[in-house]
């Protein structure tokens, strides 16, 4: 595979006696490569397709869009922007009130991660894709052109799995999956190491990585890339050689270095910038087990302790020392500035203020490791997007692909089953668009159908205390407050009963339109009455109900006329 395969392997390992003759005309023009002649080279649809083509560009593109999306979002939620007020400077504000904790999750950051995670696991299997067929089926017999532009998608492989591990911030919300991804992710860095590794073999003609001029007539782009590589190089001391003090300014400036596939260079800063994402989640999943009780939450203790043991040393001075410098204030603001001085010397200690600075200081360093990745990502996918697109056009200007009665070559269609299942693979993407936003949706619905106060940890209400505490033992120092018992209910005294009225039968009430007529009175006495219920324990005094007094204020009544007043109509 790669480097690893070379003219002599593909006769002893697999039986495959490769032609690397290169035939001329006297003035110099290549005419035919191995078995090949030029107007007869068949096009693979299957790895230089357009339809594989476009489809690593878009993942990578919107991988990429998405990842500006999530650092933004995460850079105005801690105020990193120069127009947001940050007080004195190191007060990371983030939104902690009531109304930001009923925000409905996942949000605009929550999906946009999601989705890049997305497009990295998709992107893994395809590369797996790539790594199978060139190490044992097709190995021997691919061209150098078409070795190219599967170096340099794997380029662009490489580029989104960055960008995943390093904006998503639960990469590691399940660890076991995590290691896994880690892991493919890894093989596919290593492999694509070897197809970028160097090719050079010990032969008349090198390993063609630039992309010819248009006139050309020698270029060698369409022999097959066994007939350049040599079985005596390998992965590791290709980067060793390229990582030596003399070698690396070379190796990272120059584009092929040593004639190493187009993108070696880009390959050695993905590489060394994985490796430090790669600490930074581990160190990120160490922090993120601080809530429980073991070794990662002592990890994180003491590198507080010595953090802020530090952080007292140079943090504070820088502090105080901008502080004195600071331009003469108003009155208005010099109050204002004391008044905040005073309330965070007695909210917060040296300690806790050091611990506030020195995540301050954090957010900014994590901002400018994000703004860094996304920056070599970006650089990698608009160089190798532009090395693959003008190859492609070269070798379609170039007179040696054939073509069918339509004029038209088999790398151009994106219809063939190679580029179909690619194509169809990315739309992983949408289905993973829309599980995040129904998931959002039903959360929503179910936080309309509770309430939307949610009680703190203080204000959680003690649980109700057994029927008989006297039976439970408590362990702990602080008992719980028990309630107070009611007191039992007392039967009340004769004087407070009162002997309720007679019965007396009532009409039956008839419903009408009219008033009701006036009715003869049953009785002259206007003595009031007594409302009591000997059946209710505890009830009230009796309550007493005089008769209503005529307009001149005497109890006299007519006989005849009712004490119920008419109903006015």
């Amino acid at each position: 595979m790669g480097a690893y395969i070379s003219r002599g392997t593909c006769k002893s390992a697999y039986g495959i006696e490769i032609d690397c003759e290169v035939k001329k005309y006297s003035n110099g023009t290549i005419y035919k490569l191995g078995n090949t002649v030029k107007g007869n080279f068949e096009g693979d649809g299957d790895i230089a397709g357009i339809g594989i083509f476009g489809t690593f560009i878009a993942v990578t593109s919107f991988a990429l869009l998405l990842s500006l999306v999530v650092v933004i979002c995460g850079m105005i939620k801690h105020r990193i922007f120069p127009f947001q007020r940050c007080g004195d400077g190191f007060t990371l504000t983030t939104k902690t009130t009531p109304r930001s904790k009923e925000k409905i999750k996942p949000g605009i950051s929550e999906i946009c991660q999601g989705m890049v995670l997305s497009c990295s696991d998709a992107q893994i299997f395809t590369g797996a894709a790539y790594a199978l067929t060139l190490r044992y089926f097709r190995g021997c017999t691919i061209t150098a052109y078409h070795y190219n532009v599967v170096a340099n998608l794997m380029l662009l492989s490489c580029a989104t799995h960055l960008m995943a591990i390093t904006v998503v911030r639960n990469y590691w919300e399940f660890a076991w999956l995590a290691v896994l991804r880690v892991v493919c992710k890894t093989g596919v860095f290593l492999f694509a190491g070897i197809l970028l590794s160097n090719q050079n073999a010990s032969e008349e003609y090198l390993f063609p990585t630039k992309i010819p001029p248009m006139d050309s007539t020698n270029s060698t782009m369409f022999l097959f890339a066994a007939c350049f590589q040599s079985k005596d190089t390998n992965l590791a001391t290709t980067l060793d050689d390229s990582l030596k003090k003399g070698n690396f300014v070379n190796s990272v400036v120059l584009s092929t270095p040593g004639n190493r596939i187009e993108g070696w260079n880009k390959y050695l800063i993905i590489l060394l910038w994985y490796i430090v994402a790669v600490f930074m989640e581990f160190a990120m999943f160490i922090r993120k087990g601080n809530r429980h009780n073991g070794y990662r939450k002592k990890l994180v203790a003491a590198f507080w302790r010595v953090m802020v043991s530090v952080g007292k040393v140079t943090v504070e001075c820088m502090y105080h020392k901008d502080k004195t410098k600071s331009q003469p204030a108003s009155s208005q603001a010099l109050a204002i500035d004391q008044v905040q001085a005073i309330s965070t010397a007695t909210e917060e200690t040296s300690e806790k203020r050091t611990i506030r600075h020195l995540k301050c200081i954090g957010q900014y360093l994590i901002t400018i490791y994000y703004l860094i990745g996304i920056g070599i990502c970006m650089w990698t996918v608009a160089a190798s997007g532009y090395y693959i697109g003008h190859l492609k056009q070269w070798v379609q200007d170039s007179g040696w692909l054939s073509k069918d009665d339509k004029g038209v070559n088999a790398e151009n269609d994106a219809t063939s089953f190679g580029q179909l299942v690619p194509i169809f693979t990315s739309g992983l993407v949408a289905f993973t668009f829309l599980e995040m936003i129904s998931s959002a949706m039903s959360r929503r619905r179910d936080a309309k159908l509770q309430p939307s106060h949610e009680i703190s940890d203080e204000e959680q209400p003690l649980p109700s205390p057994p029927q008989e505490p006297y039976k439970y033992e408590y362990t702990s120092e602080t008992k719980p407050v028990l309630p107070t018992p009611s007191p039992e209910p007392v039967e009340p005294s004769p004087d407070e009963i009162a002997v309720a009225p007679a019965h007396q039968p009532s009409r039956p009430a008839k419903h009408s339109y009219f008033p009701p007529s006036p009715e003869p009175a049953s009785s002259t006495n206007t003595e009031p009455l007594e409302l009591a219920s000997s059946s209710l324990v505890g009830s009230p005094k009796p309550v007493t109900v005089q008769p209503a007094a005529d307009e001149s204020g005497s109890d006299h009544q007519e006989p005849g006329v009712s004490n119920r007043r008419m109903f006015p109509y």
